[in-house]
């Protein structure tokens, strides 16, 4: 049976477009519980994870996912926590995307979006966006991009498709938030506007 909770938003997003950013101030301004996949205490496994098999990464971030939805969101909301607004950064459509791009069969993809469409559905996913060219300049900033990197910009509309084309297969209502243009303040008050139940 398919559950939505109404206070519970994700975010995901490729890196440098301000998702995190984002997620902090509406923390910060609504008051809520913020879920990080992987949760904090898998991230000292995470570099391990990320040098092993495509399927052993996926594991590991799938858990990530199904560790929060069980063991975080489902036993508050079965305690009537009607009130909180939860906002989880990076969701099972991150996880689905990276790894069917890095060519993970169809049979492990299957077994994740089972295991997705049993977990709490949130009331908004939101794919942050910005535009590639704009975004790999704040990779450059940040010293997070090779000159490489920066000549393969057809990955960001790839990206964002397969980011769609994930929340179309778990029945989840997206949400393309350009952040081209936006100040961090801009962006939460528009934003929140959409969140607030």
């Amino acid at each position: 049976m398919r559950y939505e909770c109404k206070n519970f938003d994700t975010f995901d997003g490729m890196d440098a477009v301000g998702k995190t950013t984002i997620i902090e101030k509406l923390q910060g301004q609504l008051g809520a519980v913020v879920l990080r996949s992987p949760p904090n205490w898998m991230k000292k496994y995470r570099e391990l994870f990320e040098k092993t098999s495509v399927e052993s990464r996926y594991i590991y971030y799938a858990f990530g996912n199904y560790w929060l939805d069980r063991v975080i969101l489902r036993p508050r909301l079965a305690h009537n926590d009607t009130n909180t607004i939860f906002l989880q950064d990076r969701s099972w459509i991150a996880t689905l995307t990276a790894h069917e791009l890095r060519g993970i069969s169809q049979q492990w993809l299957d077994i994740g979006t089972r295991i997705a469409a049993n977990s709490v559905a949130p009331k908004n996913a939101f794919l942050i966006y910005v535009d590639p060219e704009v975004r790999h300049q704040r990779l450059f900033r940040r010293n997070l991009i090779t000159s490489s990197d920066r000549r393969n910009l057809d990955t960001d509309d790839i990206m964002n498709k397969k980011y769609q084309y994930w929340a179309e297969q778990l029945r989840w209502n997206l949400h393309v938030f350009d952040n081209t243009h936006f100040t961090p303040e801009e962006a939460c008050v528009a934003i929140a506007k959409q969140i607030r139940p």
